[in-house]
């Protein structure tokens, strides 16, 4: 595969952005609003890489790299790796709906895009908070 110096350091800012500040499994609100607004503040080339499906395998080093350090994070420690794991990855289900909302040309509000991103990550991640 070849390497882009020009890509090495796209996501220094969005996992230290979005993260590292919060806890992965009750501020789910917080996440989801920085993820939307942080991508929304982005030029042009930075969101083509998130949702032009010729640059996946850019996206998901990116993607890997955020969910690594998230992965290192205090708020999931104590669970088991693999099922820690499975609810990063789950995580990573928000880059899926900011891209449909991009595709769906931002018909919904991006409020409501926020919010309704928020009901249904929290609602997969709700059995989990306690632990």
């Amino acid at each position: 595969m070849f390497e882009f110096p020009l890509f090495h350091g796209l996501d220094c800012n969005l996992g230290g952005t979005i993260g590292s500040s919060f806890d992965q499994l009750k501020d789910t609100d917080k996440l989801v609003r920085s993820f939307f607004e942080y991508m929304e503040a982005q030029d042009d080339f930075f969101k083509r890489v998130t949702c032009d499906s010729r640059f996946d395998y850019i996206r998901e080093r990116m993607q890997n790299r955020v969910t690594k350090q998230a992965a290192e994070s205090r708020p999931l420690k104590g669970i088991e790796q693999s099922v820690r794991n499975i609810l990063l990855t789950f995580n990573n289900c928000i880059v899926l709906l900011y891209r449909q909302w991009v595709y769906d040309g931002r018909k919904i509000p991006m409020e409501e895009m926020i919010e309704l991103a928020t009901t249904l990550l929290e609602n997969g991640m709700r059995r989990f908070r306690n632990k």
